[in-house]
């Protein structure tokens, strides 16, 4: 099978950007890798949850699911845990 590598690329880039604008992504992260989101800056909890774009682009830190619910609700987004 023959794939038109422009129409894949094109496929993939729409993938990237369905739901952009519409819905936040929320992980539970421990420290070390919230700190990193937060490049380098110290973090005061021990684990968290970051929210960020369809694309993913970080959007916020939060010590909590709720939080994180909540902030993605203020920004009129449609919140998805991720496991």
């Amino acid at each position: 099978m023959i794939h038109d590598a422009k129409f894949i690329k094109s496929a993939q880039e729409s993938l990237l950007e369905l739901g952009d604008g519409q819905v936040a992504y929320m992980k539970k992260l421990d420290r070390a890798a919230l700190e990193d989101l937060a490049e380098g800056e110290h973090v005061p909890i021990d684990s968290g949850w970051a929210l960020f774009s369809a694309v993913g682009a970080p959007l916020a830190i939060c010590d909590s699911a709720e939080s994180a619910y909540g902030y993605a609700n203020e920004m009129e987004l449609t919140p998805v845990s991720l496991h």
